[in-house]
């Protein structure tokens, strides 16, 4: 990986790591104690692997990929709801 990529990998799982955890602070803040769900936890494992010294590609492949069918399925379920 490139340094230019996992730079700008690592900011994008900041920032998504971050917004759960904002998200998970204001339902806290209203009683509701929540479990992380299974992108939250994706996202995670991601900016985990990327503060490595020398991340495994083939872990964020698989990250990567795992996200993006997590996300196909929510779109479907939310096409089926409407």
């Amino acid at each position: 990986m490139d340094n230019k990529a996992h730079k700008t990998l690592k900011q994008f799982f900041t920032v998504t790591t971050a917004a759960f955890t904002m998200m998970s602070s204001v339902s806290a803040a209203f009683g509701h104690r929540g479990q992380p769900n299974a992108m939250e936890m994706l996202h995670r494992m991601a900016l985990a692997e990327l503060q490595k010294e020398e991340p495994n590609v083939a872990l964020l492949d698989g990250l990567l990929f795992q996200m993006e069918q997590l996300a196909e399925q929510n779109k479907r379920g939310e096409e089926e709801k409407n």
